[in-house]
């Protein structure tokens, strides 16, 4: 997959923008009209709104002009490049206007359909046996996947059930062009598409909103809708949080820039986004910093809290290995080991397929029905229903997954618990690697210039001022890790890491778990593996980049132990002279959240740790033996 589409491309006509801009989204219908259509019988709803049997939505043709049928004999048109809005398709229509094949030639490479079975059974010709107005298989049988997100007509789906949807749509959009359609492609459409620009391009719910109607009039009914949009940016917005210590202030803004040639030739202007104080262009590329008067907005978490966040937020292959480890975490501890040549301590494969994206959206799967080639709908008075569809030579049957076979093929692909430290897993690794970019001048850091980051304290203006302009942008910008990646400075990578580690509201290892490591000296990765998962996968993640940093000297290493341990127990500890136990010294933060270890603890502290590496090196001789 070479293209990147985890964002859309927003362009906004100029004097569409001049005529919205400040102000505030409103319903399509008045109170009346709403009550009205969600209280009168279905079939009385589609004569007095629709036209029944002469549906303009149904048998749009004579009733709308070609641009608004941007797929011909549908009422259609592009939101984005990728997304397509539409009318519910038909047999008839499919068959007359050749519209899978219009389908092929555009790049659309999955129908998601919005609709219950059943619905506006009176309008436009007859269901289908399975309760839509063609057959799935039509489309399934020409390479084109089908989904379905059931909704209620004018209705809106769960906050959390959503999020689940909008994680699998960025997984149909990365297998190409999308087409999305409910009854006449405008209001549960719209919320769906308005959701997923919330969450892909971080759009303001009200720009969102907007935007869609400049390219789909009519779009997002009713007020229940649009509330649906904004209480979906207000749930992300503390899950998107990487440093809860940063403004998130200026989340969602955009702002004009002055467009290009080419772009003020076709009427159109770029918005640019504004995140604490960062001013960045549709591409993700920094135009100007500004200093950011506001009043910073925190969502203070710990370790455990964050990585319950973080499973909201991730899908598919990288919601199953990072469970238990902070995707921060494991960005720059892989960073530091391509910048030494050390390898990966373990992959991520890029590319998803369906089951694992259902494994990490559990919620767009509710009421499913199993079925022999096909995952079919439960009759549900609940919006929120999902199901997918796809052909038995796309996919194994139903029961092949129930019976682990699914599970035994992606067996290697499990959370890094377990990742070797030797030769990881294979595959391809989750980030570009630093090798295929152009080298900054200096080229690549070696292992004694990342070794000796890792033991910094202290840092010059220059590594500071990075630091906190990649805390903004990890907490607004979606593409900041694809710049980490890019990062040739060591420091700038440590100095993020440790920050992160110290800025937790608690530590990663509380007095408690030091208590069971202690209990533990002579089997260490025991002891390791008694803690809580969160608290042992990233405490053994670090360890497992100590390990692979050789060779260094003991002093050195015993340094970088030392500045690990401070960070993961949030105790300000001091090294005297050279590294002994005895000559080992503590000094106390005073915060309500820290507890001081008890006398004599850290030496023990130390030797565990110690000895931990020791056996990771030693396992790594044996496999490799």
């Amino acid at each position: 997959m070479d293209e990147d589409r985890s964002q859309e491309t927003i362009l906004w006509d100029t004097e569409l923008e001049k005529s919205i801009q400040g102000k505030k989204p409103g319903a399509k219908y008045g109170p009346v009209s709403e009550r009205l259509r969600h209280t009168i019988p279905e079939e009385r709803t589609c004569a007095m709104f629709c036209g029944g049997k002469k549906c303009k939505y149904c048998q749009p043709n004579g009733k709308w002009p070609d641009e608004q049928m941007d797929i011909k004999g549908l009422y259609s048109n592009w939101v984005t490049d990728n997304i397509l809005a539409m009318s519910r398709p038909n047999t008839e229509l499919i068959e007359k206007y050749n519209i899978i094949e219009q389908f092929h030639e555009k790049g659309i490479k999955s129908i998601i359909n919005v609709q219950r079975p059943g619905e506006h059974s009176s309008c436009g010709n007859p269901l289908e046996e399975l309760g839509f107005s063609y057959r799935p298989q039509q489309f399934m049988d020409k390479d084109v996947f089908f989904y379905n997100f059931g909704w209620q007509d004018y209705g809106v789906g769960s906050i959390s059930n959503i999020l689940d949807m909008v994680k699998v749509m960025q997984f149909a959009l990365s297998e190409g062009k999308v087409a999305i359609h409910c009854h006449a492609g405008l209001g549960r459409t719209g919320v769906l598409i308005g959701c997923y620009l919330v969450f892909a391009n971080r759009m303001d719910p009200g720009e969102a909103v907007h935007y869609i109607r400049s390219k789909r009039p009519g779009a997002i009914q009713t007020s229940g809708q649009i509330t649906c949009i904004e209480e979906f940016a207000l749930y992300l917005k503390p899950l998107r949080i990487v440093y809860s210590n940063m403004s998130t202030r200026h989340i969602g803004v955009y702002r004009q820039k002055q467009a290009t040639d080419k772009e003020s030739a076709q009427g159109f202007l770029v918005f640019v986004k504004t995140c604490g104080g960062i001013t960045e262009d549709e591409r993700g590329e920094v135009i100007n910093m500004e200093e950011d008067s506001g009043v910073p907005q925190t969502y203070e978490f710990s370790l455990s809290q964050f990585l319950v966040r973080q499973r909201h937020m991730l899908h598919g292959f990288e919601a199953r290995r990072l469970k238990h480890l902070p995707k921060i975490i494991y960005f720059l501890c892989e960073g530091l080991l391509e910048l030494a040549h050390k390898g990966h301590i373990a992959s991520i494969p890029s590319q998803d397929n369906f089951d694992i994206i259902k494994e990490s959206a559990p919620g767009a799967f509710l009421n499913a029905t199993p079925a022999k080639t096909c995952l079919l709908p439960r009759p549900s008075k609940s919006g929120g229903d999902f199901t997918h569809v796809q052909s038995e030579r796309k996919n194994k049957s139903y029961e092949d997954l129930e019976n682990g076979d699914q599970l035994k093929m992606n067996s290697n692909i499990d959370d890094l618990d377990n990742a070797s430290i030797v030769s990881g897993i294979s595959g391809p690794p989750l980030h570009k690697s630093r090798s295929q970019t152009v080298l900054l001048p200096g080229g690549d850091a070696s292992v004694a210039s990342v070794a000796a980051a890792l033991g910094e304290t202290e840092y010059t203006p220059e590594v500071l001022e990075k630091v906190k302009l990649y805390k903004e942008k990890l907490n607004c910008v979606t593409r900041t890790y694809k710049e980490l990646q890019l990062e040739k400075n060591p420091s700038v990578l440590c100095c993020l890491m440790w920050d992160w580690l110290d800025h937790l509201k608690e530590p990663v290892l509380r007095i408690q778990d030091l208590n069971i490591l202690l209990n533990h000296m002579e089997e260490p990765m025991k002891g390791l593996r008694r803690l809580e998962k969160g608290s042992k996968t990233t405490t053994s993640y670090l360890l497992k980049l100590i390990a692979r940093l050789q060779p260094i000297d003991d002093d050195l290493e015993h340094h970088i132990l030392f500045r690990m341990i401070s960070t993961l127990t949030h105790q300000n500890m001091l090294r005297e002279h050279e590294f002994s136990f005895d000559s080992t010294k503590q000094t106390i933060r005073r915060t309500a959240n820290d507890v001081e270890m008890r006398e004599g603890m850290i030496p023990g502290v130390i030797r565990f740790f110690i000895a931990a590496l020791e056996e990771l090196r030693q396992e790594a001789e044996n496999e490799t033996e």
